[in-house]
């Protein structure tokens, strides 16, 4: 088999398409993964901006937490002020029983009970 100017030139033709073809798909593959890292690179700066606030509205509201709680400390009764005073309320409110019924006795004993 031998090779004449005709198969030859076809032969150049052929390396020279696969050669291009090879290099258009070579080109865009580039272009598609430099556009994916790009894009990657951009999820990450959304990522990190997002966990920034998130971690600073975490810290506002931990602040406003400890402003609420220094607020009801300042402003509200403790747990053992309230029991001392809801226990006088009690032993007041015993002695008036007593008083009441001393009252109701007295009146029942005296000399005109029916």
């Amino acid at each position: 088999m031998t090779l004449d100017i005709q198969d030859l030139s076809l032969w150049v033709q052929i390396a020279a398409e696969i050669i291009t073809t090879a290099g258009v798909i070579g080109g865009w593959m580039f272009f598609i993964g430099r556009s994916i890292r790009a894009d990657f690179a951009d999820l990450r700066m959304a990522v990190q901006t997002a966990d920034a606030r998130a971690k600073l509205a975490e810290e506002a509201l931990r602040r406003s937490i400890e402003e609420s709680r220094l607020y009801a400390a300042e402003h509200y009764t403790t747990k053992d002020a309230l029991t001392t005073a809801l226990d006088e309320v009690k032993d007041g409110l015993n002695r008036l029983a007593d008083l009441i019924n001393q009252i109701l006795m007295a009146q029942n004993r005296g000399p005109s009970s029916k």
